[in-house]
């Protein structure tokens, strides 16, 4: 009887092989760099705050090298490197270090996924932030927010970005 247990473990473990490296899928680490971009985004600590998207970047990269078709993993990658970059304040050295890597994040989460909502606010953000030599355009930043609050009115980003837009106008 143990000898026939031992039998039919060793057939299952040869047919699912995958069950004993138990890697976490795309996913997982997915969420779980979501999970650490939002902690760390309500952390006050700033060493806190570094761990948190230190850690949610790491996850991120698993996850885009895991499936680098995944626009979730992509934007959660440009989530965490993104805040990671803010630290200190928009301006500072790492985050103009980090721009180009900020941005190619974001610019594949949309080439996978056009219409993904959080990478349309944030693309519509960032259009409005940067001065024109960087590629900031209001207009078309403007027109990316007003859609994201037509598909989704209750994006609370969306409608702050833009709100301080219209009030930088007068």
């Amino acid at each position: 009887m143990k000898r026939a247990f031992l039998i039919l473990l060793g057939c299952w473990i040869l047919a699912n092989p995958e069950s004993l490296l138990a890697q976490p899928s795309s996913r997982s680490l997915t969420q779980d760099a979501m999970t650490e971009c939002h902690d760390g985004r309500v952390d006050r600590d700033r060493a806190s705050r570094i761990g948190h998207f230190e850690k949610g970047q790491v996850l991120g990269e698993q996850a885009v090298a895991l499936d680098d078709r995944s626009a979730d993993a992509h934007f959660a990658l440009f989530c965490n490197l993104g805040e990671l970059s803010r630290i200190d304040g928009e301006l500072s050295i790492t985050s103009v270090a980090g721009f180009r890597r900020i941005t190619k994040e974001l610019d594949r989460t949309l080439e996978l996924a056009p219409d993904h909502l959080d990478a349309l606010s944030a693309k519509g953000t960032f259009l409005l932030r940067l001065p024109s030599l960087l590629g900031g355009n209001r207009e078309k930043g403007e027109r990316l927010l007003q859609y994201v609050l037509l598909k989704s009115p209750q994006s609370v980003n969306a409608r702050l970005s833009l709100a301080k837009s219209y009030c930088a106008d007068g």
